[in-house]
């Protein structure tokens, strides 16, 4: 798999687990969404004051498409896959981080650390209210 069609099944992973978080979490929704998009923002400026021009844009696409998928998430559309993608997501993230040290691009290092533990911990959050939802 090219490192591009891993970033690319990130993003999906992102997408979909956060925003099953985001909806599951012990915040409000409104707020874990809020906290996720700031995480997001703060990623996409620091990819901004990058000069790698292919790095930016690759980036810029996956950030628009996470928020677009938040944005239209439900959470019925949540409930029936938030499971199988907890799990696309933590590898989708640890590939992003790959990719990220890859390139050497140490200024975003730490962005992308903040946005796969915030992943790990919406993921988490998720599972355990669905199981909790069964009983």
């Amino acid at each position: 798999m090219s490192k591009k069609s891993t970033v690319a099944a990130l993003v999906g992973g992102v997408c979909v687990g956060a925003a099953a978080g985001v909806l599951l979490a012990p915040k409000s929704g409104k707020e874990t969404r809020e906290d996720l998009m700031r995480l997001l923002n703060d990623f996409a400026n620091k990819v901004k004051e990058l000069n790698a021009a292919d790095i930016k844009k690759y980036v810029d696409k996956s950030i628009k498409k996470i928020k677009k998928e938040l944005d239209e998430l439900s959470l019925e559309k949540v409930a029936d896959i938030a499971k199988k993608k907890a799990k696309e997501i933590q590898k989708s993230i640890d590939n992003l981080v790959a990719y990220v040290k890859e390139k050497g691009t140490p200024v975003l290092e730490d962005a992308v650390e903040q946005i796969r533990l915030k992943a790990i911990d919406v993921c988490e959050g998720t599972i355990k209210k669905l199981e909790n939802s069964k009983k």
